[in-house]
């Protein structure tokens, strides 16, 4: 049940809890009664309710088994995703920095999207390339996941780095955000360039998650890089 759904619920709950109270005149008992069996009732209208708008572009319905599966969507129409590589060049930094195009991974927190892009790092100096695939997750209630590992096809290990874990409110329930890094070799991405590859992470609560990059946003990113390191090489020899 989303967030939406369970103040519902609340809401209702509380405006039969007045009525029972003030106008039907039933004794404490009876009337804890007559609550749960409305609570219970309550809790299986909300459950049916559709998604709120802004979660249901984020779906379509594939054709499956005879049937219609929802599917979830990486690319949903405004969701206010980065669609281009940002680059950071600063001239008193000794990497250039490359922030990749946006997809999703989940439905979002509150409309704020959960998102994961390539974000690369080319050293001034030796002229180096190093990948990370960027990852941020909000979510509501259960207790903190713990994303801790990830790992390639094959059950290749891939560098996990935690960047930034914090509880965002606890109203009526907790809401918690996690950040971290993935280390991509530029191989990986090369080799996938024209096919996409997909990363499975791993929670310390068990729950895992497969990760879907793109050969959009991964030929964006190395598309991006070679025409900045070119530029770069024009104006040296200029």
């Amino acid at each position: 049940m989303s967030p939406h759904q369970q103040s519902g619920v609340r809401i209702i709950t509380k405006k039969l809890l007045h009525i029972l109270r003030t106008q039907c005149g039933y004794s404490r008992g009876k009337m804890m009664l007559r609550l749960f069996s409305i609570f219970l009732l309550s809790v299986g209208l909300f459950a049916c309710m559709p998604l709120e708008p802004y979660q249901q572009r984020y779906f379509s319905n594939t054709q499956a088994g005879g049937g219609f599966a929802r599917q979830f969507n990486p690319n949903p129409i405004n969701a206010n995703l980065r669609n281009y590589v940002e680059v950071e060049d600063n001239p008193f930094e000794r990497s250039i920095i490359f922030k990749g195009v946006e997809r999703t991974h989940d439905v979002p927190l509150f409309r704020t999207p959960n998102t994961y892009f390539i974000r690369s790092w080319v050293s001034r100096v030796s002229g180096g390339v190093h990948h990370q695939l960027y990852v941020t997750h909000y979510y509501r209630g259960g207790g903190w996941k713990f994303w801790r590992r990830a790992n390639a096809r094959g059950g290749q290990k891939l560098e996990f780095v935690n960047i930034d874990r914090s509880v965002l409110s606890c109203r009526g329930g907790c809401s918690y955000s996690e950040i971290f890094g993935i280390g991509i070799d530029d191989v990986i991405l090369q080799e996938n360039r024209l096919t996409g590859f997909q990363v499975q992470i791993g929670a310390k609560n068990g729950e895992r998650k497969i990760i879907s990059v793109t050969s959009d946003q991964i030929e964006a990113q190395l598309a991006k890089i070679d025409f900045v390191i070119e530029k770069s090489k024009s104006k040296a020899g200029s």
